[in-house]
């Protein structure tokens, strides 16, 4: 696991915040309740939209960086990879909120 995805498990109060974040970016209802079952429930999401077109323009929302996706997208692994990424954008725009607000 990624170490901005660990920090989530060390401080709870902020998972709610990451699901929330990504129910908006991806306009998606999620019902996990660990990193783990959202890794898993993320990626099943994933391989669903992967194969619509349009999903390429939420990604553009989340803000996923375009150099990276493409150079995961046609991997074997795409649907773990493009998971990783989305779920890394979110983690830091809902960290870099947590850090604003406490100073």
């Amino acid at each position: 696991m990624h170490q901005n995805l660990q920090l989530f498990e060390n401080k709870p109060a902020l998972f709610p915040q990451l699901i929330k974040q990504l129910e908006k970016d991806l306009d998606c209802k999620l019902k996990s309740q660990n990193i783990a079952a959202l890794c898993e429930e993320l990626e099943k999401t994933v391989e669903i939209r992967l194969k619509n077109p349009d999903f390429m323009q939420q990604l553009y929302q989340v803000d996923v960086p375009e150099k990276k996706l493409l150079n995961v997208l046609h991997s074997e692994d795409a649907v773990r990879s493009v998971t990783e990424l989305i779920l890394l954008r979110e983690a830091q725009k809902v960290l870099f909120r947590f850090q604003y607000h406490q100073k």
